[in-house]
């Protein structure tokens, strides 16, 4: 028990931590800038709801849209490295800004959505595809935005 513990000898130096920059959003301190900060961590929202969604229902629907948003994922590692666009400032982060991956997956996400509504249709008490495609465009654009 006793072994678990950390102590000085077993933590690594300062110097060897890195952060991991999977939330790292940095925002002003106000009100729009705090809102776009949480809506520009909506792809990660909307993966952790796939990967639920698709072990809970093994849905092949929701399958197929997940494996689309990964292949879109690495469509955009590939431009990223072509393109070879620096980032607007340093300090957010390595790597190169264009495309933004948060814009490039949140316009597949409400693609996919929009054509999967207009699939299904209007079933009986279900909202109506304009609803949702509204919404899902305002949900999307604003991410864009925010990045």
């Amino acid at each position: 028990m006793h072994d678990i513990l950390p102590t000085k000898s077993n933590i690594p130096p300062h110097h060897t931590l890195t952060s991991l920059s999977l939330t790292h959003v940095l925002h002003s301190s106000d009100i729009y800038s705090r809102i776009f900060a949480h809506l520009t961590l909506s792809p990660l929202a909307i993966t952790c709801s796939y990967v639920a969604v698709m072990l809970t229902t093994r849905d092949l629907t929701v399958i197929l849209m997940l494996a689309g948003q990964l292949l879109n994922e690495c469509i955009n590692f590939v431009l990223k490295r072509l393109v070879k666009q620096a980032r607007p400032t340093e300090y957010l982060g390595d790597g190169y800004g264009m495309p933004s991956s948060h814009s490039q997956f949140m316009a597949y996400f409400a693609t996919y959505m929009i054509i999967l509504m207009y699939r299904m249709g209007a079933s009986s008490g279900s909202v109506s595809p304009h609803v949702v495609t509204v919404l899902v465009l305002i949900w999307s654009s604003l991410v864009v935005y925010s990045r």
